[in-house]
């Protein structure tokens, strides 16, 4: 995907002060997410209300800007998450995963603002394309 940040210097080489907070909220947010954005690739949940996830080899990043709740659930996925972890402070997370979708379930108090990041390890490499929906079968 692209980032348009619609801002750029002014007649005399500068930035706003307020460009520049973004711009260095942004680096910060990177500094300590940047694992789940560099080098990954959209998928395999499809983007929803709740978020979107990217994904390299057998890692996959849940980025969860509104929870649903205290659970997220998600369509099934094939491979096996074998752990499942918040990418800041490294916390464990609760999941559970069977043939009809996953469930993640993360404390408020382990949430970030404004996107809680999980990792979730696979036994097996997310290949090219792969799409899961977004909401567990009934």
């Amino acid at each position: 995907g692209n980032l348009l940040l619609n801002f750029g210097p002014d007649q005399f080489g500068e930035f706003r002060p307020e460009e520049v907070a973004i711009a260095r909220g942004m680096g910060a947010w990177l500094k300590k997410y940047g694992v789940a954005i560099y080098g990954t690739r959209g998928g395999p949940f499809a983007n929803g209300k709740w978020g979107g996830s990217t994904h390299r080899g057998n890692t996959v990043y849940l980025h969860v800007f509104e929870w649903p709740g205290d659970t997220l659930r998600l369509g099934a996925l094939p491979q096996k998450i074998i752990k499942a972890q918040v990418l800041s402070g490294g916390a464990e997370v609760a999941f559970a995963q069977t043939a009809r979708g996953v469930e993640v379930t993360v404390p408020t108090t382990q949430r970030d603002n404004p996107v809680t990041v999980i990792e979730l390890t696979l036994d097996r490499t997310v290949p090219r394309g792969q799409e899961v929906s977004t909401a567990a079968a009934p």
